[in-house]
């Protein structure tokens, strides 16, 4: 009940004040975090309704940088936040959402530009790199790569593979909790199928990575030990595979004597 008097509180207070710039912050924002407390559970509507009152504050007041910032934030949740899983959404995977919603993408770059206009301190350029690079304004992304600095690219590089090590085990991991009956009976495909499907996955995450990162690869403790693992992984599956032609062979030889 205390929550919802604030929602209807503030966007009465808007509603009776369309002009004034704290008014249309102020519902922004708690539309923005409604039920923060329990995870962020807002729906399209909440989002587009906060997005379109953040739009309003900006007009009434262009130059603050709290709207370009929150905005920011709420694109963030919107599209990339994954609640409480040990998967972030990574380089990869943003790339790929920035290219399906390439207005969004557009977006978002304009919100970071305008923080940097308005001197802020926590510029995420590392982010804007990823979205140039996604709309392949590629002399932009190395641009704002450099501002990010190195420190902050290692880090970057050390999390996306450290995602891609996470997502590869789980995929390994699904071809290895069931017996071969119960992988037989369950699974329309062979179990050395589903390893190979785990390894195409994180060779092509990969190469994401080689495109955009390329000589920041090296800084990488982990690379290592995760091409390693993916080429023991690989070799297993085919093991696996060449056992199971062998025997499907030898069964269709048996059914023909």
């Amino acid at each position: 009940p205390d929550s919802l008097n604030v929602v209807f509180t503030s966007q009465s207070e808007y509603q009776k004040n369309p002009n004034s710039f704290a008014a249309a912050f102020n519902y922004a924002m708690v539309i923005a975090y409604k039920n923060c407390g329990e995870g962020f559970t807002l729906s399209e509507r909440h989002y587009d309704e906060a997005y379109k009152v953040f739009e309003q504050a900006k007009k009434l007041r262009p130059n603050d940088l709290r709207v370009y910032v929150e905005q920011e934030k709420l694109l963030e949740r919107r599209y990339f936040d994954f609640g409480c899983g040990p998967i972030q959404a990574g380089l990869v995977y943003r790339i790929k959402k920035y290219r399906s919603i390439p207005d969004m993408a557009r977006k978002r770059l304009d919100l970071i530009k305008n923080q940097e206009r308005l001197g802020s301190k926590k510029v995420d350029y590392l982010e804007a790199a990823v979205i140039c690079q996604a709309l392949n304004r590629l002399e932009s992304a190395q641009t704002y790569l450099n501002k990010a600095g190195h420190e902050t690219i290692k880090q970057a590089v050390e999390a996306n593979i450290a995602d891609i090590h996470y997502e590869f085990g789980m995929g390994i991991s699904s071809s290895e909790n069931y017996s071969d009956e119960d992988w037989a009976e369950f699974m329309p495909y062979a179990r050395w199928e589903c390893k190979l499907g785990a390894i195409e996955y994180a060779e092509e995450s990969l190469d994401v990575l080689k495109q955009y990162y390329g000589k920041y690869l090296p800084m990488s403790e982990d690379l290592g030990s995760l091409l390693m693992y993916i080429a023991e992984q690989k070799e297993e599956a085919n093991k696996m595979r060449n056992a199971d032609f062998t025997k499907q062979l030898q069964k269709s030889m048996a059914g023909k004597r």
